[in-house]
């Protein structure tokens, strides 16, 4: 019998292995709080405030887009209901308003001093 080459352990990872590797967070410019603007998707033009972040995966949660209705049954004495259920959509599909125009802007970052603050890049003025 011949002696063959072990396998190689650089294969391709299956659907699996893929869904459960975390990548490391990426480095976000949009906060929770921002007001931001949808730039692209089915919800484009709707403005709202970011609820909540998700670095890890680039996605934001932003106040009435991407709502979904989702039917719950009656469970022990409460009726059935429809609630609104708010998605998370790509950080990539929102920009930042600006402050001073109320127009979609990017963020940069620059020093103040020893601390670093996200300015709005059309008008200058920094951001909360």
């Amino acid at each position: 019998m011949q002696n063959r080459p072990l396998k190689s352990r650089n294969k391709k990872l299956s659907r699996f292995a893929k869904r459960h590797i975390r990548p490391a967070a990426m480095k976000m410019k949009i906060k929770k709080g921002d007001n931001v603007m949808v730039v692209s998707g089915k919800d484009k033009g709707k403005t709202g405030a970011v609820l909540r972040v998700f670095p890890r995966v680039g996605r934001v949660i932003v106040e009435g887009v991407a709502v979904h209705k989702r039917h719950s049954k009656k469970i022990a004495g409460q009726t059935g209901r429809i609630i609104d259920i708010l998605l998370p959509i790509s950080a990539s599909n929102v920009m930042v308003m600006d402050p001073k125009e109320g127009k979609p802007t990017r963020v940069k970052r620059v020093m103040d001093g020893n601390k670093r603050v996200r300015v709005a890049h059309k008008s200058g003025t920094t951001l909360a």
